[in-house]
């Protein structure tokens, strides 16, 4: 019986849950359950792309519409986040 979206290849990405590793099937997260990371950027570019899913201590990210997704735990992306955003010249707090 298959649980994920008739026709499509099987995505495994790595994630941590409890701090164990398992593999998840990607394709079998609906677009409906993602996060839709739409808007603007401080220079005004309008971005309708990324997508995201939280699971465990690990976020999935596909990087556009069809993009392969991939999977980072959150600590790493807070870190990115933020050296990211303040090489860009923004301050950041908590």
């Amino acid at each position: 019986m298959k649980n994920r979206k008739f026709g499509s290849t099987p995505r495994l990405v790595p994630v941590s849950i409890n701090g164990k590793a398992i593999s998840v099937d990607a394709n079998s997260i609906a677009k409906q359950d993602r996060t839709l990371h739409h808007g603007q950027t401080a220079g005004g570019v309008r971005v309708n792309s990324a997508q995201s899913y939280d699971i465990g201590d690990s976020t999935i990210v596909w990087a556009s519409d069809g993009a392969p997704p991939v999977s980072f735990l959150k600590t790493d992306l807070e870190v990115f986040a933020r050296q990211s955003l303040e090489k860009s010249g923004f301050n950041v707090s908590k």
